[in-house]
């Protein structure tokens, strides 16, 4: 785990060294309509209510700058590796998630938070996916034995306490200011769990062997239901949790835009958000939403919406 920490964020891994976008393309190459749907759920579930947003993992940066376009009254943060791109606006912070220690390691996220005095969203945008977690039965056993009790394979499973953990520390932030914590990631859930590996990597556009040498983007699947339980035992209330097609189809506005080819594009990206698994592999669809809400201190609950 700890090569694999090295190979991702050490001082000459893969995300110090290389530009996400030039390797591959996720839902943000939509940024505009996943902003669109944080959007209407920071209104539904905190309404009236201007809140700070923290994006953990936020690459480039597109989120990020989606959001403080739409909504320029809120505070929007990024959270990245590196020093946010040339031309970036808002706020950016370096910090890196160390998962062996479980805690943030320059200080910029922790003075963050100790500046917050109103309600969080944190969004973590395909980030827990990207930290390194031990792999095989002996890695955790209490935790394989809770979460992937039937894994066959000799590489499963790939224990995910580095990301429960990691979530819970967003939950457990939360119940000082309140607000929402927002995962978006490819994951899977007990009844479902893969039958072989998932880690994987990633190179200019293509899926390639995995190396612990800095060469490859490195990424695991989530273990979706164990993040939302150790997000529930953190003071989390489980508001929203289902597919992207499925939270494409709920939250995200029909296209209204100012001319036909605006709503044509915004059309082919809704389309493209919530296409699921095809013969060709996995759609965009097939990313997993789980929204927790934190009341905070004395604060009221929000109905339950969870798929």
């Amino acid at each position: 785990m700890h090569t694999w920490q090295l190979a991702s964020t050490g001082a000459d891994g893969w995300w110090i060294t290389q530009h996400p976008d030039d390797h591959f393309r996720t839902s943000l190459f939509a940024a505009d309509r996943i902003a669109e749907i944080i959007v209407a759920m920071i209104s539904e579930f905190l309404p009236q209510q201007a809140p700070s947003v923290l994006d953990l993992g936020a690459g480039s940066g597109t989120l990020t700058e989606a959001l403080a376009a739409r909504q320029p009254q809120w505070s929007v943060t990024a959270v990245d590796v590196r020093p946010g791109p040339v031309g970036s606006t808002g706020r950016w912070l370096v910090d890196t998630w160390d998962v062996q220690r479980a805690a943030w390691t320059t200080g910029a996220v922790e003075a963050w938070w100790a500046d917050r005095a109103g309600p969080v969203v944190v969004i973590g945008h395909e980030f827990l996916d990207e930290l390194p977690c031990p792999v095989g039965p002996d890695a955790d056993p209490a935790w394989a034995a809770r979460w992937w009790p039937d894994a066959a394979h000799p590489h499963l499973p790939e224990v995910g306490r580095t990301r429960d953990l990691a979530w819970a520390d967003v939950l457990g932030r939360l119940g000082r200011t309140g607000g929402l914590a927002v995962m978006v990631d490819y994951g899977h859930r007990a009844g479902q769990r893969p039958t072989g590996p998932t880690l994987r990597g990633f190179r200019d556009g293509h899926l390639v062997e995995p190396a612990l040498d800095g060469s490859v983007n490195l990424t695991a699947d989530v273990a979706v239901d164990a993040v939302a339980a150790a997000a529930e035992a953190a003071g989390g209330r489980r508001v929203w949790f289902a597919r992207q097609s499925d939270t494409v189809e709920h939250w995200l506005p029909r296209p209204t835009g100012s001319t036909p080819l605006a709503d044509l594009a915004a059309r082919n990206q809704r389309r493209v958000l919530g296409a699921r698994e095809s013969a060709g592999g996995r759609g965009l669809g097939d990313y997993w939403w789980l929204v927790h809400r934190v009341a905070g201190a004395g604060g009221a609950t929000t109905p339950d919406m969870a798929g």
